[in-house]
């Protein structure tokens, strides 16, 4: 994350412009003052409180309303981004450690440099105490493999045909606990002989095969003709089926995958994974020694836990959104509550004089606390019903930011619910303790003040 400099600057410039607003339109009102009214004002204290209560109730409302839009909006990210973090994604991310590890052409040209390379990296990985198995891979999730259309041999033409490839090594299904389905996994001297065998995702299966078998079909892979590194003879032989893996990022759907043995093809960079009996955190070190055993100037990336890669590369944004959401919203609630029971208290306070005069002529002090909370209540209601409605059309519009969670979410309104009811609480709080303390000043005081 960078600072954007367009975004600072408008900052910046509506800070400076509502700073000029504020204080010209104080300074106009100031200018305009008639001094002798507003001491004879002053003098009765009739008015006083009344004076500018439009406008104060008008920014009360305001207030009251985009707290809860922004509210609502915290709220709907919040149940969004638990759900995505929910979602199967058809592997094990527990104590598992990933890192690349980017050839330089200028030392491995060759597919074959590039699989030595790899194929002793994997060894002295699974040497480690404590490493249950190692595997390399073409991608990292929940985006896998390469785009490439097939033909399935002995099948009907069909020039739609298109699944992910993915090149790994034999312990990938381990290492990342994907299960097997039906047929077999190829072995690791498949694996790192290269030779033309392939296992599928179930989603393959059903999509392409439906209620035919299809171990022991063979597919044309018309991807692997490229021009770079081509594949004379790009035919490979389904194995197994293994359940699907998210390939299409964490929201889409699965699409048909294809898993063959990474030492068919050099092209691309390569995702090492491993899987350890305890915090592969405390293993990062030892695998490190390894990669540099197998060449001391071989760079690393991306060295991390793949839960650590998960929330990085695939809940960043939304939980990035999220902070920022809930961190205006929190402010924007409790700017809500200081400023409901400042205002109130100060308009009631105000009226004091007005209070006084009203017990003197005989109102009882009950009916006067109704009318003060009645009065400082109403405009704090108001944004609360425009807050509802505006928290309405603002769930619509943030509709595609959030996932598994409807709109009009109900665990959202009612916590929701709770926060109009907090604020009701503040405001009933701040017009009553003012009330009562202004119900007991002697009328006797007020009437030699006047």
């Amino acid at each position: 994350i960078a600072l954007n400099k367009p975004a600072l600057l408008v900052a910046i410039g509506i800070l400076v412009i509502l700073s000029l607003f504020f204080g010209l339109v104080s300074a106009l009102h100031v200018s305009k003052l008639n001094l002798a009214r507003s001491l004879q004002a002053a003098g009765k204290g009739t008015a006083r409180g009344f004076r500018h209560r439009g406008l104060r109730n008008v920014f009360m409302i305001g207030e009251v309303a985009f707290s809860l839009v922004l509210l609502a909006g915290a709220g709907l990210l919040t149940r969004s981004f638990f759900a995505l973090r929910s979602i199967p994604i058809g592997l094990r991310t527990d104590n598992v450690g990933t890192f690349r590890s980017p050839l330089p052409e200028s030392r491995y040209s060759t597919t074959q440099q590039k699989n030595r390379f790899y194929r002793e990296v994997l060894r002295r990985l699974r040497a480690i105490p404590g490493v249950d198995s190692a595997a390399v891979d073409s991608s990292l999730p929940p985006y896998w493999g390469y785009d490439s259309p097939f033909e399935i041999r002995g099948g009907a033409e069909d020039a739609d045909r298109d699944a992910r490839v993915d090149f790994c090594s034999d312990g990938i299904f381990a290492t990342l606990g994907i299960h097997l389905l039906k047929g077999r996994l190829f072995t690791e001297a498949e694996s790192e002989d290269g030779r033309a065998v392939a296992v599928v995702n179930r989603v393959m299966m059903t999509k392409y095969f439906g209620d035919f078998d299809p171990i022991g079909r063979e597919l044309v892979i018309t991807g692997f003709r490229d021009p770079r590194e081509p594949i004379k003879n790009p035919v490979v032989q389904i194995v197994g089926v293994v359940g699907d893996v998210n390939n299409n990022g964490i929201r889409q759907d699965v699409l048909p995958e294809i898993y063959v043995p990474y030492t068919t093809y050099g092209g691309g960079l390569r995702g090492v994974y491993y899987h350890a009996r305890t915090n592969v955190a405390f293993l990062m070190p030892e695998v490190r020694n390894a990669v540099r055993a197998v060449d001391e100037d071989q760079a690393i990336t991306d060295f991390r836990t793949l839960n650590e890669f998960l929330m990085s590369f695939s809940f960043g944004r939304p939980r990035l959104g999220l902070v920022i959401v809930g961190v205006l919203a929190v402010v924007g609630l409790l700017l809500v509550l200081v400023g409901v029971y400042s205002v109130v208290s100060y308009v009631v306070n105000w009226q004091r004089h007005t209070i006084g005069i009203r017990i003197a002529l005989g109102a009882d002090r009950p009916r006067i606390i109704h009318l003060v909370i009645s009065a400082g209540m109403r405009p704090v209601l108001i944004g609360a019903v425009l807050g509802e409605i505006g928290s309405i059309f603002a769930s619509r519009i943030i509709a595609n930011q959030i996932w598994s969670v409807p709109p009009l979410d109900p665990m959202t309104l009612l916590v929701l619910a709770m926060m109009v009811m907090l604020i009701l609480v503040v405001g009933t709080f701040a017009c009553y303790i003012p009330a009562l303390r202004a119900t007991k000043v002697e009328p006797i005081v007020v009437l030699k003040s006047e």
